[in-house]
């Protein structure tokens, strides 16, 4: 029979380690995540002024998935342009630029929404959305606009793009004239998917089974000794 003085100790170790599996359970549950507001209102300027071909902001980039060519460039425009609607918002310079939304560093995003309004004039515009998900497949969501000018509205996506690695967009210029429809948008919001944050639970378990192993072993080593003697 094992002696009260081990047990004790065991018992102890025992507490010791649920204690920690415990409060480790907490930091292995995901994180919070708050939504944010991709705006463009820390930027300044006047009239339309050239971004280039990539903008980072609140954890995200913009990018170019097609070649960003020169005064292709993403452009924000500002009063007095007769562009300017309410706030600074983005727009892709190149007819047919794909413009591509991910998390600076990777991850998983929910695309919440998005507010569009046409470029040049009082015409409806369609966008429509891809996003790519971990699997690579992809889901898609469009979006008409009306023909008012400059009138921005906001346009929600549905729970289809809750976990993209990245939603893409074409600028696409056609009838009826090449500089139609084009389109501009401002506060993507955007909610950066919670990731696990790795806790002692797992270390735990390997400490307590290799203790209580070392136990075990010295254990039977006193019997044994007691044995023999």
């Amino acid at each position: 029979m094992m002696s009260p003085q081990i047990l004790r100790r065991l018992s102890g170790l025992l507490v010791s380690c649920l204690a920690v599996m415990f409060a480790g359970g907490a930091l292995t549950g995901p994180t919070s995540a708050a939504a944010t507001a991709i705006d463009f209102d820390s930027l300044v300027g006047t009239g339309e002024v050239n971004r280039g071909c990539t903008y980072m902001e609140d954890g995200f980039t913009l990018d170019y998935a097609s070649p960003c060519l020169p005064s292709g460039e993403f452009r924000s425009i500002h009063p007095p342009s007769f562009r300017f609607s309410s706030s600074v918002s983005f727009y892709n310079n190149s007819q047919l630029g794909v413009t591509r939304l991910t998390r600076t560093g990777g991850g998983t995003f929910a695309l919440d929404s998005i507010d569009l309004d046409g470029l040049n004039f009082p015409v409806a515009t369609t966008v429509t959305f891809t996003g790519t998900l971990l699997d690579a497949t992809t889901v898609t969501q469009t979006f008409n606009t009306d023909a008012l000018f400059p009138a921005r509205q906001t346009f929600a996506f549905g729970a289809s793009f809750d976990t993209v690695t990245q939603v893409t967009w074409v600028q696409v210029g056609g009838a009826p004239g090449p500089q139609l429809p084009f389109h501009q948008f401002d506060d993507i919001v955007v909610t950066a998917n919670a990731q696990a944050v790795p806790g002692p639970s797992s270390s735990v378990l390997m400490s307590l089974g290799l203790a209580l192993s070392l136990a075990g072993y010295a254990w039977r080593r006193r019997i044994l000794h007691e044995r023999v003697a």
